[in-house]
């Protein structure tokens, strides 16, 4: 469930640093609605963002530095790495180590293999 939304982490930096901030905007949508499911699932809730709502839990703490300024390249990475350490102690017991890292050196600059 976790990896497929770690990758896309990583292909926000692919998108962004490529001209299509549409395509890693979205990306970065669909990573922070994982982050909801992931939130949502640790406390007992059945539905992400208004169930943690309805029962009156706070969003994740630090939820805000997920949503870019801009469309700037550096907005969006920078959003992305910020949703990245949100994921990481929801991901932790998930076998998900590689995905991290190839995501992480993504949004560090680093370039790597890519599923297109």
């Amino acid at each position: 469930m976790g990896v497929p939304r770690l990758v896309r982490l990583g292909d926000v930096a692919k998108h962004a640093t490529r001209g299509s901030p549409w395509r890693a905007h979205a990306q970065l949508h669909e990573a922070r609605e994982q982050l909801w499911r992931l939130h949502a699932a640790r406390h007992g809730l059945a539905y992400p963002a208004v169930s943690v709502e309805n029962a009156g839990m706070p969003a994740p703490s630090g939820l805000e530095d997920t949503l870019p300024a801009s469309a700037d390249p550096a907005a969006l990475t920078g959003a992305a790495r910020a949703l990245a350490v949100l994921l990481r102690p929801l991901t932790a017991e998930l076998d998900v180590d590689g995905v991290a890292e190839v995501a992480a050196g993504r949004l560090a600059g680093r370039t790597g293999r890519s599923a297109e």
